[in-house]
């Protein structure tokens, strides 16, 4: 996580993709350059890191060709 601010986390500036990230594993990320939006609705963090999630994204929409 790069930057910060209203709420909304930079995740790279050169992608322009930003997240919101909530409690309890609440996650709303949003790229884009790649015209897409991923959402998590949880009741905990499920054993993982904002960073880590945010990577397990990137990398699913890498594979779906985004």
């Amino acid at each position: 996580l790069h930057s910060y601010g209203y709420q909304w986390w930079v995740i790279s500036a050169e992608r322009q993709d930003v997240a919101a990230i909530g409690k309890d594993g609440q996650y709303l990320y949003i790229d884009p350059s790649r015209q897409a939006v991923a959402v998590r609705l949880g009741w905990s963090d499920g054993g993982m890191t904002s960073s880590q999630w945010i990577e397990v994204v990137s990398e699913a929409l890498d594979q779906l060709g985004g």
